[in-house]
């Protein structure tokens, strides 16, 4: 997680279908959650984004995407990082709908 004055760089593994949505929206907005996934779950590098993306969103062939986004500092003091697993293994856990609005400012497709 690399702050950049006020906002703080996050990334978040997507699968194919889940990035067409995203660049369908213009890079403004992640895709709604399905109902059995109630948690939105950032996570604060691109090297564990990178292990999710590549093993499981690529899982029966398929692809996997890296997305990275920048987050307004102030909103995300709101919340804990969790670990799950290694120090590496850093995530926010959010309810999807937070992130409607304007807390993304920025987008980029890194894998």
């Amino acid at each position: 997680m690399a702050p950049t004055g006020s906002t703080t760089t996050l990334y978040r593994p997507v699968s194919q279908a889940e990035f067409d949505l995203i660049a369908a929206s213009g890079c403004r907005r992640f895709p709604p959650r399905l109902p059995e996934q109630p948690i939105f779950y950032p996570v604060c590098n691109e090297e564990y984004a990178t292990q999710i993306a590549s093993r499981w969103n690529t899982a029966e062939g398929k692809v996997g995407y890296v997305t990275r986004f920048a987050v307004r500092r102030d909103f995300l003091a709101n919340y804990d990082v969790h670990i799950a697993g290694s120090r590496v293994h850093a995530e926010y856990w959010t309810r999807p709908r937070i992130w409607r609005g304007s807390t993304t400012r920025s987008w980029a497709r890194s894998r």
